[in-house]
């Protein structure tokens, strides 16, 4: 963010304004004088950009915008020039309501999703590395200054038009000044009870930051300071490496780093893939969607999923408080041409990815890990430092990166950009059956949802007998183990949920039992000048859609068209990035408000009684079938749903407020439950 241009920009309406007030109430020589001048700047910058656009420059559309305002500005001072000399006071209420108008937008602006909060910008200029904590209290600080700006700009208008000159005049010359010092005394001494020892500066610790590195300075160098990721001690080589190069280089060799890096190959550029682990290794997460099968036809695997996967067509949903279950057929949706997916066992079908990435020319480089990253090289190119596990260092340089490091949000925790969610919070724990009962015929490969007092459970049958069970739940059931192991807490999970105990009553685990947090998160953006995050490495929500392997190779499929255009088209890298941005919110953000909102009775019961009307379940069912990013117009009926849920709640409302009650008990996060379990 570029501060100084900005509030320049911002400022320059009410310099307008003040000079063409000086041009009506005082319309002598000099006044008139200024007054032309203020209207003819505008139009001196319009001549430069029409200059620039004849020229080939890149120039914003926001150049002509913001000169059409100027002229209208003054052209309307121009026009009202009598009335307003018979009402000067209203000129200084326009320009003090404007001021703090201007500074309400810029802080309220820098909290929208993908930027950095003003006071977290100013924050890290004197701090440099910014802890969770403070990161969290500075976002809360912008939002405190945006309700005084706010409020102080209302204050203002209600003594104007309610109160005498004298008192408004008081208020707004003497008063806020005074009011904006106690906010700043107030908030620097509310930091000793809030921040830890080590986040605290005072305001005179904060002025030498700023007077040392100078503020406009750290305004114009706040981007490369805050996606800078420094050098870890531990990778320094004792020789140094002569650094190999690359066009792109995919950080993680799972769905979305393997799509990416093998549909950018086929595109002609230099692809290197680093991945820490050796494939095949396990993974969870084996449930895809319909969605899923024109990306293989695209990457050319299609068939071989369809050798290893078990077809799956619909999804089951399984309620103890309700007398039946619920299929839906994926067939059944809006979308007739996605009509089923597959189960697979992760660690085939993550080698038979990364083996096409291979297969098409990708540099892939098995137990190798990324140690640093270097964004800001003075030549333009990023530089990447990695160790493969037998010790050997090595060092890129490359134009672009594609972090597609899931959980281990790689480049999202080094720019401290990841943001854990505070609306979703649970714990996987899970194991593969031999021996379970199925469905018979081509239900066989369904999989099934099973609701319990404390969760939910999901059932993936496999190709070659094997079951993928697990258990979602919150932190404080997880504290009800007690002593039990953890396979023995599961189990007794299991026998709590008569209609799933019943299915594997004759069935035998074949791996241990492993628990992982799904701790939901997510970054504050999805990108810089030259890099993007891919699925989990940008985000996480709980796994209850089987959304996740969907839009992880849609992110990598979107990234490889998104580098692209940065490469072949740099005029329109910007637009480009910040498309891929919304794309990448859009997915986790439709999916959250059902994920959210899923134990809660009054949407459990449309789930098992899904309305036909106004092709509600067909949007429902394009949905679970991962039918969001195309043009399927199923967000009518969506919103249709939404808001027949909305009413359902308001008519329930004991219901709701005692589901909204449980809902936050549950959520609490629980420090030892978190230290015990694994993030994978």
């Amino acid at each position: 963010m570029d501060v100084v241009p900005r509030l320049a920009a911002g400022a320059y309406p009410l310099l307008v304004f003040a000079v063409c007030r000086r041009g009506v109430m005082e319309a002598d020589a000099w006044g008139l004088a200024i007054l032309y001048l203020a209207l003819s700047l505008p139009l001196a910058f319009l001549a430069l950009w029409v200059a620039g656009a004849l020229a080939g420059k890149r120039i914003s559309l926001k150049v002509p915008i913001f000169v059409l305002l100027m002229l209208g500005t003054g052209g309307a001072v121009w026009l009202f020039a009598l009335q307003l000399r018979g009402h000067y006071q209203w000129f200084f209420l326009i320009q003090d309501s404007a001021f703090f108008v201007l500074l309400a937008y810029y802080f309220a602006a820098s909290l929208r999703a993908g930027r950095e909060p003003l006071c977290t910008f100013f924050a890290r200029h004197v701090h440099r590395t910014l802890s969770p904590e403070l990161l969290k209290y500075t976002r809360f600080l912008t939002k405190v200054w945006v309700l005084f700006f706010v409020s102080t700009g209302c204050i203002s208008w209600l003594l104007f038009f309610f109160a005498s000159n004298a008192v408004w005049a008081f208020y707004t010359n003497l008063l806020v000044p005074v009011l904006v010092v106690i906010v700043f005394v107030v908030e620097n001494a509310s930091r000793r009870f809030v921040l830890p020892p080590a986040d605290r500066v005072g305001l005179l610790g904060t002025y030498r930051a700023l007077r040392t590195g100078g503020l406009a300075g750290a305004m114009r160098s706040s981007a490369p300071q805050s996606e800078t990721v420094s050098p870890m001690d531990s990778i320094a080589p004792s020789v140094q490496e002569v650094a190999k190069t690359c066009d792109v280089l995919v950080i993680g060799g799972g769905p979305a780093g393997t799509t990416a890096a093998s549909l950018l190959r086929e595109m002609g550029y230099h692809v290197v893939l680093l991945e820490k682990c050796h494939h095949p290794r396990f993974h969870i997460g084996e449930s895809l969607l319909p969605a899923n099968l024109p990306l293989f036809e695209k990457l050319g695997v299609a068939k071989q999923v369809e050798a290893l996967g078990m077809p799956k067509l619909a999804a089951e949903f399984v309620s103890p408080w309700h007398d039946h279950q619920q299929e839906f057929r994926f067939a059944d949706g809006w979308n007739k041409s996605l009509p089923s997916a597959y189960q697979v066992e992760r660690s085939k079908f993550d080698f038979v990815l990364i083996k096409n990435a291979r297969d098409k020319g990708v540099e892939v480089l098995e137990g190798c890990e990324v140690q640093s990253v270097d964004l800001h090289r003075s030549d333009g190119m990023a530089e990447v430092q990695a160790r493969t596990d037998a010790g050997q260092s090595m060092v890129w340089h490359t134009r672009f990166i594609a972090d597609a490091s899931g959980r281990s949000t790689f480049l999202s925790s080094k720019l401290q950009l990841k943001e854990r969610s505070r609306d979703h919070n649970s714990v996987a724990i899970y194991a593969h059956f031999v021996g379970a009962e199925r469905r018979q015929g081509a239900a066989e490969g369904n999989i099934s949802l099973f609701w319990f007092d404390h969760g939910w459970f999901w059932y993936i049958p496999l190709r070659g007998g094997a079951t993928s069970v697990g258990m979602v739940t919150w932190p404080y059931f997880v504290k009800t183990r007690g002593e039990r192991s953890l396979s023995d807490f599961f189990k007794d999970g299991i026998a709590s949920c008569a209609p799933l105990s019943a299915r594997l009553k004759d069935a035998h685990m074949a791996i241990d039992v492993t628990a992982t947090g799904n701790f939901s998160y997510s970054s504050r953006r999805a990108y810089g000048k030259n890099y993007l995050l891919l699925g989990d490495a940008f985000a996480f929500v709980d796994p209850m859609f089987s959304s996740g392997v969907w839009l992880a190779m849609n992110s990598g499929d979107q990234a490889a068209k998104t580098i692209e255009t940065c490469f072949k088209q740099p005029a329109k890298a910007g637009a480009a990035l910040r498309a891929f941005d919304r794309m990448m919110r859009k997915g986790p953000r439709e999916y959250s408000w059902f994920i959210h909102r899923i134990t809660h009775p009054t949407l459990r019961d449309m789930f098992m009684r899904p309305s036909e009307k106004l092709r509600m379940k067909e949007a429902l069912l394009s949905l679970l079938a991962g039918d969001i990013f195309g043009t399927t117009p199923i967000w009518r009926s969506i919103a249709l749903f939404k808001s027949a849920y909305y009413l359902v709640s308001v008519t329930e409302l004991g219901r709701t407020y005692v589901a909204w009650r449980r809902r936050h008990f549950d959520i609490r996060r629980d420090q030892a439950v978190e230290a015990s379990v694994t993030s994978v």
